[in-house]
């Protein structure tokens, strides 16, 4: 997040207990239509103008209405902006209901690159799908987290080093009941990452016994090392943008979203050595994995978790996802 967005609202938090207005606010910047601020009940928002809205306008637009953010057209307001000028305006407000300040800060960074793109003089109808984008992404970040950030951090560096992007990101979390990362008809591959110079992971029993009909069952293991200066999950989306098309760009934004939950605000701040990852990264067949048969298994038992110990398992050479 720019320094100078986050002063602006710290700045504003502090005018909130000495103003009366039911809103203190400031312009994004190079915006001088939208505001971002803090209202009376400490709520943060966001202030949007457009030309004037139609009645046929309601009637073909309905904004879901979330516990953690919500729309309002057509406000009118009186608000007053952090030099004390009062702004007397009808406003499209979007309310962000969230109290966790690391959450609130990421909010206003993807709202000011929204601001941004869309500028001034806008119509309703052209605000409309990204302020439907934003209900969607931030309904996504008031849930708790289904993966924790190194973990989606080596299944995206997959992703990002990937021969074949388009098809894995298909591949990629096709359902949330899935045992595997990637799972296609022709391939599975499953992710796992360590730190330190071990390279054991975990697995559920079922993981490793793959469908039959499956050509390829892969399980690809990363050791990572964490440091200040490597890359972070939204480096690698950056790069795995540039390789895929708009549909699948935006499947992998949605789903980061929505894997990551509250941890979200966090995601910039751990970054691993990508020159680690290359040099560490090693493939092995899930046959060659130890496991169970399910037949060996008594059928009171299910969901049966180990760790595997990886020094004597003969890894894939040349291969590549």
């Amino acid at each position: 997040m720019s320094q100078n967005l986050e002063n602006t609202l710290n700045f504003l938090r502090k005018r909130r207990g000495e103003s009366e207005a039911e809103m203190v606010v400031a312009n994004f910047q190079n915006a001088t239509d939208h505001y971002f601020g803090i209202a009376k009940d400490g709520e943060l928002v966001i202030l949007l103008t457009t030309e004037d809205v139609r009645a046929e306008d309601f009637k073909q637009v309905e904004f879901p209405r979330y516990e953690h953010i919500h729309v309002q057209i057509d406000q009118p307001l009186l608000v007053e902006t952090e030099s004390a000028e009062k702004v007397n305006h009808i406003f499209h407000v979007l309310r962000f209901k969230s109290e966790d300040e690391f959450i609130q800060v990421y909010f206003l960074q993807y709202m000011e690159g929204v601001v941004g793109k869309l500028g001034n003089s806008l119509t309703f109808e052209e605000l409309v799908p990204p302020l439907k984008d934003a209900l969607g992404l931030f309904r996504l970040v008031s849930k708790p987290p289904r993966i924790e950030i190194q973990g989606l951090w080596a299944e995206l560096f997959i992703l990002m080093i990937s021969t074949h992007p388009n098809e894995m990101v298909d591949a990629w979390h096709v359902s949330n009941s899935d045992l595997w990362d990637f799972h296609s008809i022709d391939r599975i591959v499953e992710v796992k990452s360590t730190i330190g110079r071990s390279r054991q992971h975990s697995f559920l029993n079922d993981q490793l016994l793959a469908p039959t009909e499956v050509k390829e069952s892969i399980v690809a293991s990363l050791v990572l090392a964490r440091t200040e200066d490597g890359s972070s999950i939204w480096d690698l989306i950056r790069n795995i943008n540039r390789k895929v098309d708009v549909q699948r760009s935006e499947k992998v934004r949605r789903l980061v979203h929505d894997l990551l939950g509250v941890r979200i605000a966090q995601s910039d701040e751990i970054k691993f050595d990508l020159g680690e990852a290359t040099r560490n990264l090693k493939f092995y067949s899930m046959d060659s994995i130890p496991s169970f048969e399910r037949s060996n298994l008594p059928p009171e038992i299910s969901d049966v978790r180990f760790n595997v110990q990886f020094a004597g398992i003969p890894e894939l050479e040349g291969f590549s996802v």
